[in-house]
């Protein structure tokens, strides 16, 4: 009697995954990933897989089962094809493999670090968020902090939150400025030297307007006496010399705060300047 023949038509299964898995935007943000190929047939068995990255040279391998690693950045696709012990040949399978590991860069917009704005002509602050590979899934947004409470004094623009279609999260970026008001009008600065050498002497701001002022204050000494210079300057602004008077939080109507200044005065002269007096910071 003739030996049974088993027939196989049905040509076999291939399928392809990773580990890890892409996201729900189909990127990886680890490396190296695993490929993994897999073959399956309900008759005859799978005789062989062959398999490849990038249109590159074809792998076989005996089995149902094989892998490959991917490493580094980029965009990556990989194919696959089962051969069953019948002579089947599946349908091309193909996989996505896209690695991203470098986060979102992030920026600071409208303000500038270190920069001095006057009260009501401060830029509005913003943040830019860009991705060269996977791109953007979330913008930073931005978070402003600081001041006097009254729109004056030292603020630091905070973005946050960007993130990429691979899920890498973008590092904080801050810029600290500050924005000053000139109230020169509104206050009365005078200097009382300790002695004859001019190179000592309180100097005091009154508040000669109706309102509250609030600190800090700035008084900046413009048009100082030639051969004469500040020793004990909090800082310079605009090529000048200032001092920060302390004020802890208003100067009131009528009152008074003072500070010392030292001056170099090497030919005795008497010390002129004009004051020009903020609030807010100028570090």
């Amino acid at each position: 009697m003739p030996y049974p023949v088993s027939i196989d038509l049905i040509a076999p299964t291939a399928s392809i995954g990773t580990t890890p898995s892409a996201n729900g935007n189909g990127w990886i943000n680890s490396s190296p990933v695993s490929v993994n190929f897999t073959g399956s047939d309900s008759g005859s068995g799978v005789q062989q897989l062959r398999y490849w990255i990038n249109n590159g040279a074809v792998t076989s391998v005996a089995g149902n089962s094989a892998s490959a690693q991917i490493s580094g950045e980029g965009t990556n696709t990989a194919g696959l094809r089962a051969l069953d012990n019948a002579g089947n040949i599946s349908p091309l399978a193909s996989e996505a493999v896209n690695i991203d590991l470098t986060p979102p860069s992030v920026s600071v917009t409208g303000v500038t670090q270190g920069a001095i704005y006057n009260f009501g002509a401060v830029p509005a602050a913003g943040c830019n968020t860009t991705d060269a590979l996977s791109g953007v899934d979330s913008s930073a947004t931005v978070n402003i902090a600081g001041g006097n409470g009254h729109g004056e004094g030292q603020f630091t623009a905070t973005c946050t939150g960007g993130t990429d279609k691979a899920g890498n999260l973008a590092p904080v970026a801050s810029a600290t400025y500050d924005v000053v008001l000139n109230i020169s009008s509104q206050v009365s600065v005078t200097t009382s030297f300790k002695n004859q050498k001019y190179t000592q002497a309180a100097l005091s701001v009154r508040n000669v307007s109706s309102k509250n002022i609030f600190g800090p204050l700035q008084v900046v000494l413009t048009n100082l006496s030639s051969g004469v210079t500040v020793t004990n300057p909090t800082g310079t602004y605009l090529g000048n010399p200032y001092i920060t008077v302390p004020l802890s939080a208003t100067l009131a109507s009528g009152h008074s705060v003072s500070v010392q200044v030292q001056f170099a005065n090497p030919g005795d002269v008497k010390v002129r300047f004009t004051p020009v007096t903020y609030t807010g910071s100028l570090n």
